[in-house]
């Protein structure tokens, strides 16, 4: 530090060394240690050889056989800060040593106390005048903590100083943890080495640790989100769940407040503090997802006044979920409640209304017989008028009833698809069997699980291979052809029912689910196809595609979801 030649500090005092404003102080220290047993300390500035000033802890003793000092210099920008609060920069190194705030335990080569402090009393409850000259090892340590302890010892003469955390023992037998930092020193006149110990109880620091460390797990195990925050509203924790909803990490945070993140009021969390309750907002995650939070604010308060913020998020997004599907559930029962009393209640309505029909159809016919010869039209003409809207009606009832056979099929199971088009076909095999050529085509290797109401999907599949059917009638034996096919789409199935009959003109196709329009001549009401686009699109979330040339035939395609282990 100093730089001077080693032939120059031959011919040069100490005092030489220290500026001359502090030669009358160390002259006076220099006196003091004459015939003192002990050492003694003092802290004064030194210079180098260009006249820089540099602060030493010099400690001095008085060495009576050959009347000399032996000096021990320290500079203090290589002390550490510890080290000079624990001196306390004291003139007296003895003073220093007695007050420090920590316990000091000087020990011998042979691990013998020579020095036992106050502070060491107060840790061990072991007076000093019971420790000097004792093994403190086997006194204050059990046989694997004295084997750590002694290992300690050792690391420090051979390298700087150790630190290390023991389990030790006190006089009345209660074990504590103490932080130990040991340096292994030797005199200039000594060859023997002595160890310098500084100790302190960390057991109650340890615990608020120990504490701090559970309420970091129960923080990090919640599921609620939990973010905290300076009083300006900067964020400097958040929660593993909070990262898991939000997807922000908390460098997401360094210099944007919580509001300024989710897009709220610059004053929010102090007024979501002085309203005492949650609130509902619908926050944007970072990657663009909307989600509904519950927001519970609580302020960190010290000596009344606000420090940070405590916020407790919950994603009420699932629960709001819930609540709807909770209400579809509800919507289909009360819609189921209402098809049952439909259900119950039509049939008798329906023939209520048809016997007093079928009495005014006969009597209309009765008056038309009777009223042929008379040379009237006009009467005619009004009682044709009345007949054909009573035979309207009669339709339109028997398009109700199969509403309601509908209604009243066999409700929601699992069913095999292939086994259900199977039973139409043998149903239907009257209608094709002799006048055209009918093929079934399906892959073994496939699923054609459903769940769904097959009474329902049932006669929807009569009412196609019966259409497909009447519409292969004009062509030969020979030429007429059915094609019944099933594919599989992921998670839906195709089922294709292809004829090459007369086909339709564009008239036909944007009126055929239209429940009054028909083109047959068998009072069959059109009625049936609107009733199987309801069955298939809206009972079963289906989809149901026409494509038709005239003259050349028609395919309908029904796309049906696959069952997937999933309730409805």
């Amino acid at each position: 530090y100093l730089k001077y030649p080693y032939q120059i500090y031959k011919n040069l005092k100490i005092i030489d060394l220290i500026p001359k404003d502090q030669h009358y102080e160390f002259e006076n220290f220099l006196k003091e240690v004459q015939g003192l047993e002990e050492e003694k300390a003092i802290v004064l500035t030194m210079l180098d050889h260009l006249g820089q000033k540099y602060e030493v802890f010099l400690v001095v003793k008085w060495q009576d056989q050959d009347l000399s000092y032996v000096l021990y210099l320290e500079f203090v920008d290589t002390l550490q800060k510890g080290d000079l609060a624990l001196m306390g920069l004291s003139k007296s190194y003895t003073q220093a040593f007695e007050h420090a705030p920590v316990g000091m335990i000087i020990l011998s080569d042979d691990f013998k106390v020579e020095k036992w402090n106050a502070c060491a009393e107060k840790i061990f409850l072991y007076e000093s005048s019971k420790m000097i000259d004792k093994t403190m090892i086997k006194t204050l340590f059990d046989s694997k903590n004295r084997i750590d302890f002694q290992k300690l010892l050792l690391q420090s003469s051979a390298s700087e100083t150790q630190t290390k955390i023991i389990k030790s023992q006190r006089q009345d037998q209660r074990m504590i943890f103490t932080k130990w930092q040991i340096s292994a020193t030797r005199e200039i006149t000594d060859v023997k080495r002595k160890y310098v110990c500084m100790v302190e109880d960390v057991t109650q620091a340890l615990k608020k640790d120990e504490d701090l460390k559970k309420i970091t797990l129960a923080l990090h195990n919640t599921t609620s989100m939990i973010a905290m925050t300076d009083r300006a509203g900067y964020v400097n924790y958040i929660n593993p769940q909070f990262t898991e909803v939000t997807a922000y990490e908390i460098y997401d945070f360094h210099d944007k407040t919580y509001s300024q993140v989710f897009g709220l009021e610059d004053d929010f969390l102090s007024k979501a503090v002085l309203a005492g309750k949650a609130f509902e907002k619908t926050l944007t995650s970072k990657n663009g997802h909307a989600y509904i939070s519950s927001i519970n604010v609580h302020a960190v308060e010290d000596d009344h006044e606000v420090k940070g913020y405590i916020i407790f998020q919950k994603d009420l997004s699932s629960e709001k979920a819930l609540i709807s599907e909770n209400q579809s559930i509800k919507d289909v029962m009360v819609g189921e409640s209402h098809r049952s009393i439909f259900s119950d209640l039509t049939p008798g309505f329906i023939n209520e209304i048809n016997n007093p029909l079928s009495a005014m159809k006969t009597d209309v016919d009765y008056l038309l017989d009777q009223w042929q010869d008379l040379e009237n039209p006009e009467k005619e003409e009004v009682v044709q008028d009345l007949k054909s809207h009573v035979n309207l009606l009669i339709k339109v009832l028997k398009g109700l009833k199969t509403v309601v056979d509908e209604v009243a099929d066999d409700g929601w199971i699992i069913f095999d698809l292939k086994d259900l088009l199977e039973e139409v076909l043998e149903v239907t095999k009257s209608a094709y069997y002799y006048h055209c050529q009918l093929n079934f085509e399906w892959d073994q290797k496939e699923n054609y699980l459903l769940q769904g109401n097959p009474g329902s999907l049932k006669k929807s599949f009569i009412h196609l291979i019966l259409n497909a059917s009447e519409a292969v009638k004009s062509r030969k034996n020979s030429q007429a052809k059915i094609r019944v096919s099933m594919k599989s789409h992921g998670d839906r199935l195709e089922v294709s029912i292809e004829d090459n009959g007369v086909g339709m003109t564009k008239e036909t196709l944007d009126r055929m689910y239209d429940p009054l329009y028909t083109t047959q001549k068998n009072d069959r009401p059109g009625l049936g196809l609107s009733v199987v686009k309801r069955i298939i699109e809206t009972e079963h979330n289906g989809e149901i595609i026409c494509h038709s040339k005239l003259h050349e035939g028609t395919q309908f395609q029904v796309f049906l979801k696959v069952f997937q282990n999933k309730k409805r």
